[in-house]
């Protein structure tokens, strides 16, 4: 098995995602940040050449009780998940992936 020699993580959020650099060997981190999800869409697609892997953290789905009684998921939660498939798309994520919800 191969390992990728740098790794690019990002915790997305709703507008904003904070990412790092990071380099296998000897866990050194290259670059970090907190940057627009707009700015991190436009270099995306460039840093494929810094670095072989993109992981991106996805939110545990919750659902959260109305005053009413009804269920419902928070609109933030939805435009993240929505954020976290632009930024893959942005990578060019056309595979099949894992998950690991936090």
């Amino acid at each position: 098995m191969s390992f990728p020699k740098t790794i690019l993580a990002i915790d997305p959020g709703s507008r904003e995602s904070a990412w790092v650099r990071l380099r296998v060997e000897g866990l050194v981190v290259e670059g970090k940040g907190i940057s627009t999800n707009e700015k991190i869409r436009e270099w995306l697609p460039r840093a494929r050449s810094v670095a072989e892997l993109l992981v991106l953290e996805f939110p545990k789905a919750y659902v959260l009780r109305a005053k009413s009684g009804s269920n419902f998921m928070p609109q933030q939660v939805v435009v993240t998940a929505f954020e976290i498939g632009r930024l893959a798309e942005s990578w060019g994520a056309r595979t099949s992936s894992s998950t690991a919800a936090r």
